[in-house]
C-alpha cells in the first residue's frame, strides 16, 4: 500500500492502526517521528496534524485503561459495516445510579472510564450519550440537573447545594453523571481543551433542555402525564397509580379534548416528527429519510395498538376528564381506571426522537472540521437499554454485522472481555 493511500486512510478514519499496513521499516520510522514530536524532541513541524500524531503516539505507548469490570452498563453490542466504514460500540443500561460490580476486583465506573479512554485511544472517537440539551446554545449553564418532579423553589435550593457539594449531588441516573464528567468536552467554548482532542462528545436527548423546556407539545404533555404516574413493582407486573391535580387538567384541557378522537389522537402524537431540532438533524443526514421511515413505522404501530386496543375506555375517559362539571374525585377515579389500560409504551413515544437524532448525527458529514474525521467512524453509544436495542436493530437492518454481544447477569455492571479490548484498541 502506497504512502499516499495510507495518508488518505489516516485522514478518513483517524485510526493509528492503519499504520500496520506499511512495511515494518516504514511503520517504525513513522512511529518514531510521532513519538519524538509528541515528546517535544522535534519542534516547529509545518502543518503538523497533532491529532494523528497523538493517536499514533498512543498506539505505540499502549497506556490504555483496562478495567476488569465496567460499572453502569449491563449490555454491550459491537457492530461493524464495511459499506459505511463504521465500528459501533453500543452500551445499554437500566438508568440507575448504583453499580453492583464485584468489590475489589478492578471495577471502574463508566463515567470515570470514558474520560480516561479519550486521552489514551489510538482511534478518534465519537461518543454519543443520552444527555439533555444545554439551556444556552452550546453551553451547560446549570450546575445541577433539573427533573420534572421538582418545583421552582426546590430546584433553587438544590442549585445552592450543588454549588457547595458538586454537580453529581442530584445525579439520579448514570447518564447524568456521564454528562457531568464530559461537561468540558460538551460545552462549545471548552471542547478544544487538550483532554477533548481525540474525541467528539455529543448530547442527544432532543426532548428537552436542562431546564426542562420542551421542544414539542407531545413531549410536554406526555412528560406531564408521566409525572402523575407512580410505578409500583408487584409480582413482576407494573401497576400505575395516578395523583392528578387541577393544574394538569387546566394546562392540557385542549389536548385532552383531542384525545377523545382516535384520528386526532394519532395526528397529535405523530407531531414528535415535527420537532425542529430533530428535523434539522434528519435533513443533514444522508440516511435521514431511512431513519425517519424506520421509526415512523415503530411509533405508528405503538399508537395504533394502544389507541385501538383501548379505544373505548380511553376515549370515554379523556372525554370525561375534559369536562368542567366533573369533580376532582371523579376525575381521579376515572384516571386510575385508565391507567390500567394505557400502556407505558404510549407515554414513552418521544424516546424515539432521541434515537433518530443520534443516528442522524452518526450518518452525516461534519462541516468545518479541523484535524478530525469528517464522519463518525469509531463510535461509542451510551444509552438506556431500550434506546440501545432499537438503534442496534436499525443498524442491523441496514447491513451492520454483529462482532460481539454481551448480556450481563449483573444489573449495572459488565465484565470487560479480551474481545472488547481487541476491537476497541486494535
Amino acid at each position: 500500500m502506497s504512502i499516499k493511500t495510507i495518508c488518505d486512510k489516516f485522514h478518513t478514519y483517524y485510526d493509528a492502526n492503519i499504520i500496520n499496513s506499511l512495511d515494518k521499516n516504514a511503520e517504525n520510522f513513522i512511529e518514531e517521528i510521532c513519538v519524538n514530536i509528541n515528546s517535544k524532541k522535534i519542534k516547529n513541524i509545518p502543518k503538523e496534524n497533532s491529532t494523528l500524531i497523538k493517536l499514533i503516539y498512543n498506539k505505540v505507548s499502549k497506556h490504555y485503561p483496562v478495567p476488569k469490570f465496567l460499572g453502569g452498563p449491563n449490555q454491550l453490542n459491537i457492530l461493524r459495516s464495511k459499506k459505511y466504514g463504521k465500528t459501533i460500540f453500543i452500551f445499554g443500561e437500566t438508568h440507575s445510579r448504583t453499580t453492583d460490580c464485584p468489590n475489589n476486583q478492578g471495577a471502574e465506573k463508566i463515567e470515570d472510564y470514558l474520560p480516561k479512554l479519550i486521552l489514551s485511544t489510538p482511534k478518534f472517537l465519537d461518543i454519543y450519550i443520552e444527555a439533555v440539551f444545554p439551556s444556552e446554545k452550546g453551553f451547560y449553564s446549570q450546575i445541577c440537573q433539573r427533573f420534572h418532579n421538582m418545583t421552582d423553589q426546590y430546584y433553587k435550593k438544590l442549585q445552592k447545594k450543588c454549588e457547595k457539594y458538586g454537580s453529581n449531588l442530584n445525579a439520579a441516573m448514570r447518564t447524568t453523571e456521564l454528562k457531568n464528567s464530559f461537561r468540558k468536552c460538551l460545552n462549545e467554548s471548552t471542547r478544544v481543551a487538550e483532554e477533548c482532542k481525540l474525541a467528539r462528545v455529543h448530547y442527544t436527548d432532543v426532548r428537552s433542555n436542562e431546564l426542562l423546556d420542551h421542544y414539542d407539545p407531545v413531549t410536554q404533555f406526555l412528560d406531564d402525564l408521566d409525572l402523575y404516574f407512580i410505578r409500583i413493582e408487584e409480582l413482576h407486573r407494573k401497576y400505575e397509580k395516578i395523583n392528578c391535580t387541577e393544574k394538569f387538567f387546566h394546562k392540557h384541557k385542549s389536548t385532552l379534548l383531542l384525545l377523545t378522537d382516535y384520528e386526532k389522537s394519532k395526528k397529535f402524537l405523530l407531531q414528535i416528527f415535527d420537532n425542529k431540532k430533530l428535523v434539522k438533524e434528519l435533513n443533514k443526514s444522508y440516511l435521514g429519510e431511512k431513519i425517519k421511515d424506520y421509526y415512523l413505522g415503530i411509533v405508528t404501530k405503538i399508537i395504533e395498538q394502544e389507541l385501538q386496543y383501548n379505544n373505548y375506555v380511553i376515549n370515554r375517559g379523556f372525554t370525561f376528564l375534559s369536562l368542567d362539571t366533573a369533580s376532582m374525585e371523579q376525575k381521579m377515579l376515572i384516571f386510575n381506571k385508565m391507567a390500567i389500560n394505557l400502556s407505558i409504551n404510549l407515554i414513552e413515544i418521544p424516546s424515539s426522537m432521541v434515537d433518530m437524532y443520534t443516528l442522524s448525527r452518526m450518518f452525516k458529514e461534519f462541516k468545518n472540521v479541523d484535524k478530525q474525521p469528517k464522519e463518525a467512524r469509531n463510535i461509542i453509544l451510551y444509552f438506556g437499554s431500550d434506546h440501545s436495542k432499537l438503534m442496534g436493530n436499525f443498524l442491523k437492518s441496514i447491513g451492520f454485522n454483529t462482532l460481539f454481544k454481551l448480556e450481563s447477569n449483573l444489573e449495572n455492571c459488565i465484565k470487560v472481555t479480551d474481545t472488547y479490548l481487541d476491537l476497541l484498541y486494535n
